[in-house]
């Protein structure tokens, strides 16, 4: 099976990505939503948002994992590169270039395969610790660390759940906790 992308692009709206997906003739428009306040990012296939779980997530998801497939190794490898490295690209050469042009379709890939289908988890308890700590962050935020964590270690990305707001009085309000898409710890 043949599967071609075409049309990638990435928007300066933070972060929404387009492409369309070709396989068995049929044409595919694919665009995965700039995420907003920590809310899980929408994909729309054919103007049509999609569900975790669904046929239209399966097929894409197929057709995707073909065509990553059918790339040159070394094409997967400049991918690979492309999206472990933190910064910009300064006057990067015609090789550098299309592997961060097809580097978006491979996040696309990646996302559905990760948060995209995973189940939303719920608010963490609000305990007497966070609240006395809110009470020193008053209009800001109380982040919620992996309890897995030991006391004073460096706190990676990975090990925050999310944050709870502050409102003026250092009092957490109730609906404002914004989850981090990159935990990946205990709870």
């Amino acid at each position: 099976m043949t599967v071609q992308i075409t049309g990638i692009e990435t928007f300066r709206d933070g972060g929404s990505i387009e492409f369309y997906v070709e396989s068995h003739s049929v044409r595919k428009h694919v665009w995965l939503d700039t995420p907003f306040k920590g809310e899980p990012r929408s994909l729309l296939v054919d103007n049509i948002k999609a569900a975790p779980h669904s046929t239209g997530v399966d097929e894409l998801l197929r057709d995707l994992d073909a065509w990553h497939a059918n790339l040159p190794s070394e094409q997967r490898h400049a991918i690979d590169e492309v999206l472990q490295r933190n910064g910009p690209f300064f006057n990067p050469t015609e090789a550098e270039s299309r592997a961060i042009e097809l580097s978006r379709v491979v996040f696309v890939q990646r996302y559905l395969r990760g948060p995209f289908l995973q189940p939303a988890r719920p608010a963490p308890r609000i305990t007497d610790e966070l609240r006395a700590e809110a009470k020193r962050h008053a209009n800001g935020w109380v982040y919620v660390i992996d309890p897995a964590l030991s006391v004073g270690e460096r706190v990676p990305p990975a090990a925050i759940v999310g944050a709870w707001r502050v409102d003026a009085d250092g009092d957490i309000v109730a609906d404002g906790f914004q989850a981090n898409g990159r935990y990946r710890g205990s709870l």
